[in-house]
Protein backbone atom coordinates (compact mmCIF):
# COMPACT_ATOMS: atom_id res chain seq x y z
CA UNK A 1 0.00 0.00 0.00
CA UNK A 2 1.60 3.16 -0.60
CA UNK A 3 -0.19 6.80 -0.04
CA UNK A 4 0.52 7.96 -3.51
CA UNK A 5 -1.24 9.25 -6.47
CA UNK A 6 -0.66 7.28 -9.79
CA UNK A 7 -0.09 8.94 -13.10
CA UNK A 8 -2.40 6.95 -14.96
CA UNK A 9 -5.45 7.16 -12.82
CA UNK A 10 -7.92 10.21 -12.60
CA UNK A 11 -7.70 12.29 -9.44
CA UNK A 12 -11.13 11.30 -8.51
CA UNK A 13 -10.00 7.44 -8.25
CA UNK A 14 -7.29 7.79 -7.28
CA UNK A 15 -8.07 9.58 -3.89
CA UNK A 16 -10.90 7.22 -3.51
CA UNK A 17 -7.91 4.19 -3.85
CA UNK A 18 -5.73 5.61 -1.37
CA UNK A 19 -8.43 6.67 1.08
CA UNK A 20 -10.10 2.59 1.07
CA UNK A 21 -6.34 1.40 1.25
CA UNK A 22 -5.90 3.60 4.34
CA UNK A 23 -9.44 2.65 6.26
CA UNK A 24 -8.70 -1.14 5.34
CA UNK A 25 -5.23 -1.08 6.87
CA UNK A 26 -6.97 1.01 10.53
CA UNK A 27 -9.72 -1.49 10.16
CA UNK A 28 -6.58 -4.73 9.90
CA UNK A 29 -4.24 -3.22 12.49
CA UNK A 30 -7.33 -2.61 15.13
CA UNK A 31 -8.68 -6.12 14.47
CA UNK A 32 -5.87 -8.03 14.01
CA UNK A 33 -2.51 -6.15 15.58
CA UNK A 34 -0.31 -8.17 17.38
CA UNK A 35 0.77 -4.63 19.96
CA UNK A 36 -2.21 -3.30 20.98
CA UNK A 37 -0.56 0.34 21.18
CA UNK A 38 1.35 0.40 18.30
CA UNK A 39 -2.11 -0.97 16.39
CA UNK A 40 -3.78 2.14 17.91
CA UNK A 41 -1.22 4.43 16.86
CA UNK A 42 -1.05 3.28 13.06
CA UNK A 43 -4.66 3.19 13.06
CA UNK A 44 -4.70 6.90 14.10
CA UNK A 45 -2.18 8.04 11.68
CA UNK A 46 -4.61 6.40 8.94
CA UNK A 47 -7.43 8.39 10.32
CA UNK A 48 -5.08 11.36 9.89
CA UNK A 49 -4.04 10.34 6.42
CA UNK A 50 -7.22 9.89 5.39
CA UNK A 51 -8.00 13.82 6.54
CA UNK A 52 -4.82 14.91 4.29
CA UNK A 53 -6.28 13.30 1.42
CA UNK A 54 -9.79 14.86 1.92
CA UNK A 55 -7.80 18.23 2.12
CA UNK A 56 -6.52 17.66 -1.10
CA UNK A 57 -9.59 17.44 -3.20
CA UNK A 58 -11.65 19.96 -0.36
CA UNK A 59 -12.67 22.03 -3.04
CA UNK A 60 -14.33 19.72 -5.33
CA UNK A 61 -16.19 18.17 -2.30
CA UNK A 62 -17.84 21.05 -1.30
CA UNK A 63 -20.22 20.99 1.78
CA UNK A 64 -19.60 17.29 1.91
CA UNK A 65 -16.02 17.74 2.81
CA UNK A 66 -16.79 18.92 6.27
CA UNK A 67 -19.26 16.35 6.96
CA UNK A 68 -16.51 13.83 6.20
CA UNK A 69 -13.71 15.23 7.60
CA UNK A 70 -15.65 15.58 10.94
CA UNK A 71 -16.14 11.42 10.63
CA UNK A 72 -12.61 10.56 10.96
CA UNK A 73 -11.89 13.86 13.23
CA UNK A 74 -14.24 12.11 15.30
CA UNK A 75 -12.53 8.31 14.76
CA UNK A 76 -9.17 9.69 15.85
CA UNK A 77 -10.48 11.31 19.32
CA UNK A 78 -11.60 8.16 20.13
CA UNK A 79 -8.64 6.39 19.96
CA UNK A 80 -6.31 9.41 21.18
CA UNK A 81 -6.91 9.11 24.58
CA UNK A 82 -5.90 5.25 24.50
CA UNK A 83 -3.05 6.34 22.52
CA UNK A 84 -1.73 9.76 24.17
CA UNK A 85 -1.00 7.29 27.79
CA UNK A 86 1.56 5.33 25.91
CA UNK A 87 3.14 8.43 24.11
CA UNK A 88 3.06 10.15 27.28
CA UNK A 89 5.57 7.40 28.41
CA UNK A 90 7.76 7.62 24.85
CA UNK A 91 7.96 11.00 24.93
CA UNK A 92 9.45 11.01 28.50
CA UNK A 93 11.95 8.22 27.46
CA UNK A 94 13.03 10.24 24.41
CA UNK A 95 14.46 13.13 26.98
CA UNK A 96 15.48 10.57 29.80
CA UNK A 97 17.59 9.20 26.73
CA UNK A 98 19.06 12.32 25.04
CA UNK A 99 20.05 14.34 28.32
CA UNK A 100 20.77 10.85 30.15
CA UNK A 101 18.44 11.27 33.19
CA UNK A 102 16.69 8.76 34.20
CA UNK A 103 14.27 10.36 37.02
CA UNK A 104 12.86 7.35 38.15
CA UNK A 105 9.58 8.29 39.83
CA UNK A 106 8.37 10.19 37.11
CA UNK A 107 8.78 6.95 35.00
CA UNK A 108 6.63 4.96 37.40
CA UNK A 109 4.42 7.69 37.71
CA UNK A 110 3.43 7.99 33.99
CA UNK A 111 3.03 3.75 34.06
CA UNK A 112 0.50 4.51 36.48
CA UNK A 113 -1.46 7.04 35.05
CA UNK A 114 -1.45 4.49 32.02
CA UNK A 115 -2.21 1.71 33.86
CA UNK A 116 -5.67 3.78 35.75
CA UNK A 117 -6.78 5.11 32.88
CA UNK A 118 -7.05 1.60 30.91
CA UNK A 119 -8.57 -0.37 33.84
CA UNK A 120 -11.20 3.15 33.45
CA UNK A 121 -12.14 2.44 30.25
CA UNK A 122 -13.55 -0.34 27.92
CA UNK A 123 -10.75 -0.21 25.63
CA UNK A 124 -11.98 -3.38 23.70
CA UNK A 125 -15.42 -1.25 23.20
CA UNK A 126 -13.92 2.10 22.25
CA UNK A 127 -11.26 0.07 19.06
CA UNK A 128 -15.03 -1.78 18.06
CA UNK A 129 -16.85 1.13 17.86
CA UNK A 130 -13.77 3.04 16.14
CA UNK A 131 -14.06 0.15 13.58
CA UNK A 132 -17.31 0.09 13.23
CA UNK A 133 -17.39 3.76 12.19
CA UNK A 134 -14.44 2.63 9.50
CA UNK A 135 -16.52 0.47 7.74
CA UNK A 136 -19.69 2.67 7.65
CA UNK A 137 -17.16 5.77 6.64
CA UNK A 138 -15.92 3.20 3.74
CA UNK A 139 -19.52 2.57 2.41
CA UNK A 140 -20.05 6.33 1.83
CA UNK A 141 -16.79 7.02 -0.32
CA UNK A 142 -18.90 6.25 -3.88
CA UNK A 143 -21.13 9.24 -3.31
CA UNK A 144 -18.33 11.67 -2.25
CA UNK A 145 -18.81 14.76 -5.35
CA UNK A 146 -15.93 14.09 -7.02
CA UNK A 147 -15.24 15.55 -10.58
CA UNK A 148 -12.75 17.55 -11.32
CA UNK A 149 -9.26 15.92 -12.65
CA UNK A 150 -5.70 16.44 -13.32
CA UNK A 151 -4.05 19.55 -12.00
CA UNK A 152 -7.19 22.19 -11.53
CA UNK A 153 -8.45 18.82 -9.24
CA UNK A 154 -5.67 19.36 -6.82
CA UNK A 155 -4.33 23.09 -7.27
CA UNK A 156 -6.95 24.51 -4.91
CA UNK A 157 -5.96 22.92 -1.51
CA UNK A 158 -2.19 22.18 -2.79
CA UNK A 159 -2.26 25.87 -2.13
CA UNK A 160 -4.67 26.12 0.35
CA UNK A 161 -2.55 24.43 2.15
CA UNK A 162 0.56 25.95 1.57
CA UNK A 163 -0.96 29.61 2.20
CA UNK A 164 -2.22 28.11 5.65
CA UNK A 165 1.28 26.97 6.57
CA UNK A 166 3.08 29.66 5.47
CA UNK A 167 0.98 31.94 8.04
CA UNK A 168 0.98 29.83 10.64
CA UNK A 169 5.27 29.44 10.49
CA UNK A 170 4.90 32.88 10.58
CA UNK A 171 2.83 33.25 13.74
CA UNK A 172 4.16 30.75 15.76
CA UNK A 173 7.55 32.24 15.64
CA UNK A 174 6.13 36.25 16.11
CA UNK A 175 3.65 35.04 19.30
CA UNK A 176 5.55 31.67 20.26
CA UNK A 177 2.31 30.01 22.30
CA UNK A 178 1.71 26.57 22.63
CA UNK A 179 -1.72 27.28 20.37
CA UNK A 180 0.06 28.41 17.71
CA UNK A 181 2.63 26.25 17.20
CA UNK A 182 0.25 23.59 17.55
CA UNK A 183 -1.20 25.14 14.71
CA UNK A 184 1.72 25.21 12.41
CA UNK A 185 2.26 21.85 13.43
CA UNK A 186 -1.31 20.85 11.65
CA UNK A 187 -0.90 23.08 8.53
CA UNK A 188 2.69 21.88 8.32
CA UNK A 189 1.41 17.77 8.62
CA UNK A 190 -1.31 18.93 6.03
CA UNK A 191 1.28 19.88 3.24
CA UNK A 192 3.43 16.62 3.97
CA UNK A 193 0.52 14.57 3.82
CA UNK A 194 0.01 16.28 0.09
CA UNK A 195 3.71 16.20 -0.75
CA UNK A 196 3.42 12.11 0.10
CA UNK A 197 0.54 11.90 -2.30
CA UNK A 198 1.95 13.41 -5.02
CA UNK A 199 5.43 11.76 -4.53
CA UNK A 200 5.66 10.33 -7.69
CA UNK A 201 6.30 13.51 -9.71
CA UNK A 202 9.31 13.87 -7.75
CA UNK A 203 13.10 14.43 -8.68
CA UNK A 204 15.63 13.37 -6.29
CA UNK A 205 15.96 16.99 -5.19
CA UNK A 206 12.02 17.22 -4.71
CA UNK A 207 12.19 13.94 -2.46
CA UNK A 208 14.53 16.23 -0.24
CA UNK A 209 12.02 18.49 0.23
CA UNK A 210 9.59 15.60 1.48
CA UNK A 211 12.12 14.65 3.50
CA UNK A 212 12.44 18.15 5.52
CA UNK A 213 8.74 17.95 5.64
CA UNK A 214 8.47 14.77 7.57
CA UNK A 215 11.76 16.38 9.81
CA UNK A 216 9.83 19.46 9.98
CA UNK A 217 5.89 17.27 11.51
CA UNK A 218 8.48 15.59 13.64
CA UNK A 219 9.91 18.38 15.57
CA UNK A 220 6.72 20.20 15.88
CA UNK A 221 4.95 17.17 16.84
CA UNK A 222 7.76 16.85 19.86
CA UNK A 223 7.14 20.48 20.76
CA UNK A 224 3.59 19.42 21.03
CA UNK A 225 4.22 16.35 23.14
CA UNK A 226 6.37 18.50 25.55
CA UNK A 227 3.20 20.71 26.44
CA UNK A 228 0.38 17.71 26.83
CA UNK A 229 3.51 16.25 29.23
CA UNK A 230 3.54 19.38 31.24
CA UNK A 231 0.22 19.94 31.66
CA UNK A 232 -0.52 15.77 32.55
CA UNK A 233 2.03 15.40 35.29
CA UNK A 234 0.29 18.88 36.62
CA UNK A 235 -3.28 17.46 36.34
CA UNK A 236 -2.17 14.43 38.43
CA UNK A 237 -0.14 15.80 41.43
CA UNK A 238 -0.17 12.70 43.09
CA UNK A 239 1.37 10.54 41.22
CA UNK A 240 4.52 13.15 40.85
CA UNK A 241 5.55 14.00 44.16
CA UNK A 242 9.14 14.09 43.68
CA UNK A 243 10.00 17.85 43.40
CA UNK A 244 13.40 17.45 42.65
CA UNK A 245 12.64 15.25 39.47
CA UNK A 246 10.05 17.45 38.46
CA UNK A 247 11.87 20.44 38.25
CA UNK A 248 14.81 18.95 36.55
CA UNK A 249 12.29 17.70 33.81
CA UNK A 250 11.12 20.80 33.02
CA UNK A 251 14.66 22.09 32.51
CA UNK A 252 15.41 19.43 30.29
CA UNK A 253 12.12 19.64 28.67
CA UNK A 254 12.33 23.80 28.15
CA UNK A 255 16.12 23.17 26.97
CA UNK A 256 14.19 20.42 24.44
CA UNK A 257 11.54 22.76 23.26
CA UNK A 258 14.44 25.79 22.07
CA UNK A 259 16.71 23.06 20.54
CA UNK A 260 13.04 21.98 18.44
CA UNK A 261 11.51 25.23 17.79
CA UNK A 262 15.02 26.39 16.41
CA UNK A 263 15.37 23.56 13.77
CA UNK A 264 11.84 23.78 12.76
CA UNK A 265 12.33 27.42 12.14
CA UNK A 266 15.54 26.86 10.24
CA UNK A 267 13.45 24.34 8.12
CA UNK A 268 10.18 25.96 7.60
CA UNK A 269 12.05 29.20 6.09
CA UNK A 270 13.62 26.85 3.61
CA UNK A 271 9.71 25.34 3.12
CA UNK A 272 8.14 28.37 3.12
CA UNK A 273 10.68 30.41 1.57
CA UNK A 274 8.71 30.56 -2.09
CA UNK A 275 5.20 32.53 -2.51
CA UNK A 276 1.98 30.32 -3.19
CA UNK A 277 2.02 31.52 -6.67
CA UNK A 278 5.69 30.19 -7.12
CA UNK A 279 5.35 27.24 -5.45
CA UNK A 280 1.29 25.85 -7.36
CA UNK A 281 3.97 27.51 -10.66
CA UNK A 282 6.08 24.80 -9.81
CA UNK A 283 3.91 22.24 -8.59
CA UNK A 284 1.88 22.33 -11.90
CA UNK A 285 5.25 22.21 -14.13
CA UNK A 286 6.37 18.90 -12.27
CA UNK A 287 2.88 17.49 -12.41
CA UNK A 288 2.71 18.24 -16.80
CA UNK A 289 6.28 16.29 -16.90
CA UNK A 290 5.22 13.40 -14.75
CA UNK A 291 2.11 13.07 -16.97
CA UNK A 292 3.95 13.69 -19.79
CA UNK A 293 6.60 10.69 -19.18
CA UNK A 294 3.53 8.46 -18.25
CA UNK A 295 2.07 8.77 -21.21
CA UNK A 296 5.12 8.04 -23.25
CA UNK A 297 6.00 5.33 -21.49
CA UNK A 298 2.61 3.91 -22.12
CA UNK A 299 2.86 4.39 -25.82
CA UNK A 300 6.59 2.97 -25.95
CA UNK A 301 5.08 -0.20 -24.21
CA UNK A 302 1.78 -0.52 -26.58
CA UNK A 303 3.50 0.34 -29.76
CA UNK A 304 6.51 -2.34 -28.82
CA UNK A 305 4.06 -5.20 -27.01
CA UNK A 306 5.03 -7.94 -25.32
CA UNK A 307 8.22 -9.55 -26.25
CA UNK A 308 7.81 -12.57 -28.29
CA UNK A 309 9.82 -15.21 -27.43
CA UNK A 310 10.96 -17.58 -30.92
CA UNK A 311 9.63 -21.07 -30.70
CA UNK A 312 12.60 -23.31 -30.61
CA UNK A 313 13.73 -24.69 -33.83
CA UNK A 314 13.12 -28.81 -33.90
CA UNK A 315 15.24 -30.74 -36.27
CA UNK A 316 14.51 -33.67 -38.23
CA UNK A 317 15.54 -36.89 -36.75
CA UNK A 318 18.48 -38.71 -39.09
Amino acid sequence: MAYRLRARESVRLGVKRVIREEIDSAIEELTHGKDRDEAIHDARKSAKRVRGALRLVRFDLGKQFSQENAVFRDIGRKLSDLRDAQALIEVFDDIAKRYQQPLPSIRRGLEERKQRFEAAVDVKAVIEDAIADLRQAREWIDHWPLHSNGFAAVAPGLGGTFRSGRRAFAAAYQEPTPENFHEFRKRAKDHWYHIKLLENLWTPVMQAYESSLKCLEQRLGDDHNLVVLRSSLQASPELFRNRRELGTLYRLAETFRDELRLEAQNIGERIYSPTPKEFIAHMQHLWEAWKHEAERSWARRTLVGPARVPKPVVKASA
